[in-house]
């Protein structure tokens, strides 16, 4: 499952049809290059957020390709990182805008 995100703007990510989503799961990113779920959360990277109706919301404010999604369900003790979800985020750098349609890929 991969997501898109834009710097500096709200994204709300919906899990919620992910099998390993639990209520009240704590979710953050992680950078590709070091998937290491144990270290803290990354601020630039929206932080930690827990899910509410299997969705949580986050503010990038760096650009890049590949962050891993980590979660952490109610009553574990790590987190773990979903196989496979992730996020690129851009960067609008110009006054050019491209626009995607919703569901193109």
């Amino acid at each position: 499952t991969a997501f898109r995100a834009v710097v500096g703007y709200a994204t709300s990510v919906d899990l919620s049809g992910l099998a390993f989503v639990r209520g009240g799961a704590t979710v953050k990113w992680t950078p590709e290059v070091s998937p290491n779920c144990s270290a803290p959360a990354d601020v630039a990277l929206g932080g930690e957020q827990v899910l509410s109706d299997g969705a949580a919301e986050f503010n990038f404010t760096t650009p890049g390709f590949n962050f891993r999604l980590c979660h952490l369900n109610p009553g574990a003790s790590a987190f773990a990182e979903a196989e496979d979800v992730v996020v690129d985020v851009y960067a609008v750098t110009g006054t050019d805008r491209v626009f995607v349609p919703a569901g193109a890929e």
